[in-house]
């Protein structure tokens, strides 16, 4: 199954990440829209049958200047760096950054991670200990842009332990997701006494 578009233009350097709740998250970079030849824009697309089909493409840049990404994700959250090359065209690097508090159904702003003379490249994340963890190669240091050394940045991640109680006090197996999309499966337990009632709202509280 080809998950990017089919065209001309190449699509590279595929990364994923898998959610608590086995829904796929994949991103790529791709030349589709961009004018240069060896820099594109991130695309993002997400499975929730573990991956018999896909959602729509997303495309999370728009100055053409991508390459490599990194994507990660920690509970409702997707993050999401890449290096981008719009400052210097092809002398300067630096890694950007993505955030999605709905699984990738939105996405908030970007955010610049590194500002150095030289590049800072090839960015990689994991997450543990209420951290979300970033290394990339960084030939800031050394004059002549040859020699490079492993670099490291960390962004605090608050509300994961609280989530996860609230989820188990309530008896649910959650969807994982705020948007349910089409068909969407929720299963919960009404303990041992079997009775209760579990209503479904939206966000404004209004049961559905």
């Amino acid at each position: 199954m080809i998950i990017s578009y089919y065209d001309s233009a190449a699509g590279q350097r595929a990364v994923i990440d898998v959610d608590t709740c086995n829904n796929f998250h994949t991103a790529w970079f791709d030349y589709k829209y961009s004018p240069y030849s060896w820099t594109g824009d991130i695309f993002y697309r997400a499975s929730i049958d573990s991956g018999s089909s896909w959602e729509p493409i997303d495309s999370l840049t728009t100055q053409h200047r991508a390459v490599a990404s990194d994507i990660l994700a920690e509970g409702n959250n997707l993050h999401l760096v890449w290096e981008d090359d719009r400052h210097d065209f092809g002398d300067n690097f630096e890694i950007y950054y993505r955030m999605s508090t709905d699984l990738g159904q939105t996405w908030e702003d970007e955010v610049r991670l590194t500002d150095a003379i030289n590049w800072s490249r090839m960015p990689s994340l994991a997450c543990g200990g209420q951290y979300l963890h970033l290394f990339w190669f960084d030939l800031r240091d050394d004059p002549n842009n040859i020699v490079g050394e492993i670099y490291y940045k960390r962004k605090t991640l608050t509300g994961i332990q609280e989530t996860a109680d609230k989820c188990k006090s309530l008896g649910l197996f959650l969807y994982c997701s705020s948007i349910l999309r089409r068909n969407s499966l929720i299963r919960y337990a009404l303990g041992d006494k079997k009775q209760g009632v579990i209503d479904l709202v939206d966000v404004t509280g209004r049961v559905v």
